[in-house]
């Protein structure tokens, strides 16, 4: 077991956070659509971010503040992070299906947390 435990520390170890900047909307808004398209099509939800039109993508972005999950280099993924009442909340998150299961949302979700170390509670 300890060896599985450190294996699964080193495959995380080279995930990282860069915050998405205005003119990288476009991408990051295209990026989501492919991130969630396999669960849109598996439930076919109505609010899926399949969906959310460029606007209202662009809306949410200056109530939030979106991030670049990069993986060895690679970005991989989205996570957005939200502040309401001094509680932080984990707005949105998703890591393209080829990067699954590695870990790579769980790193980014603990490298958020130590970004944000104002926030007591987390939703």
């Amino acid at each position: 077991m300890f060896v599985s435990a450190y294996f699964f520390e080193v495959i995380i170890m080279n995930v990282e956070l860069r915050k998405i900047k205005r003119n990288e909307l476009k991408t990051a808004w295209f990026m989501q659509k492919k991130g969630f398209l396999d669960i849109f099509l598996k439930y076919f939800d109505r609010n899926s971010p399949v969906l959310r039109t460029y606007k209202k993508f662009c809306n949410i972005f200056d109530r939030v503040d979106m991030y670049w999950i990069i993986y060895d280099n690679d970005v991989v993924g989205e996570i957005w992070v939200a502040e309401k009442s001094s509680v932080g909340y984990l707005a949105n998150i998703f890591v393209l299906k080829p990067y699954r299961n590695k870990g790579i949302a769980h790193k980014a979700i603990k490298n958020s947390e130590s970004l944000y170390t104002c926030f007591k509670i987390w939703r």
